[in-house]
C-alpha cells in the first residue's frame, strides 16, 4: 500500500510514520549468535594484518640481503 501512495505523490516523511518498527528483545541465544558471527571475523582480520606485516618485513630483509 505504501508503495502505491508513494507512486501517487505522497511525501516520504509521511511514509515513515506509517512504518511500525517492532521492538525485539535479545535473549542469550541471540548474543551467542552475534558473538559467533562477529568475533571470528575480527580475529581473522587481526591475524591477516599481522601476517601481512610479517611478510612485508621478511621481504624487506630479503631485499637487503640480495642488495648487499
Amino acid at each position: 500500500m505504501e508503495g502505491i501512495d508513494l507512486y501517487n505523490g505522497d511525501q516520504f516523511p509521511h511514509l515513515l510514520t506509517n512504518i511500525k518498527l517492532s521492538k525485539t528483545e535479545l535473549v542469550g541465544e541471540d548474543y551467542v549468535l552475534i558473538f559467533f558471527f562477529t568475533v571470528p571475523f575480527g580475529v581473522a582480520k587481526i591475524v591477516l594484518s599481522y601476517m601481512k606485516k610479517l611478510k612485508k618485513k621478511r621481504n624487506q630483509e630479503q631485499n637487503q640481503n640480495t642488495s648487499n
